[in-house]
């Protein structure tokens, strides 16, 4: 009879502990379809705003798929804003290149709850930008931006993917 009960023990504590590790794993969700257009196949500018600036257009240049967002020459901006889950956690990312490698593509977010934040990139070559944010409680939408400062070559934007990392955890208040 002991060796019952030490074996139940033994599964108990197995089964909880294993239980407890599937449960703490994160439940990542591809939330990209928030985006309008994140990855320019509809070959147009559905969705974005190029604020103050003509030098923005989809062009056949991409990563994937058959066109890409060009932003430049010289200084440009495009821009989406979009709705989103607030108190969330999140990952933005895109891949970007330039054309001469002596400028630069910056990807921000605002609007968020936080700070802009921003990650930048001067490679000629397609490379993966990524950004983790977390929503304050009381947001509902947020803005990502493509800057191109300046020079005059252009730089280039597809694939932009966002993906919900599940929900912001609960503040520690100390009183």
């Amino acid at each position: 009879m002991k060796m019952y009960s030490l074996l139940a023990l033994l599964f108990a504590i197995t089964f909880c502990t294993n239980a407890q590790k599937i449960n703490s794993l994160k439940t990542l969700i591809n939330e990209t379809n928030l985006i309008k257009n994140a990855d320019f196949e509809t070959g147009t500018m559905d969705g974005w705003r190029h604020w103050r600036t003509k030098f923005s257009s989809v062009v056949k240049e991409p990563f994937s798929g058959n066109y890409a967002l060009r932003v430049g020459p010289e200084r440009a901006f495009c821009n989406q804003e979009f709705n989103v889950r607030g108190n969330a956690l999140y990952q933005l990312s895109a891949y970007v290149k330039t054309e001469s490698g002596a400028e630069e593509i910056q990807m921000i977010i605002s609007n968020y709850g936080g700070a802009a934040k921003s990650v930048t990139s001067s490679l000629t070559a397609y490379s993966k930008v990524t950004m983790d944010f977390q929503t304050a409680f009381s947001i509902d939408s947020i803005m990502i931006s493509f800057v191109h400062p300046s020079g005059a070559g252009s730089a280039y934007v597809d694939h932009i993917e966002l993906i919900y990392e599940g929900e912001a955890p609960k503040p520690d208040l100390q009183v």
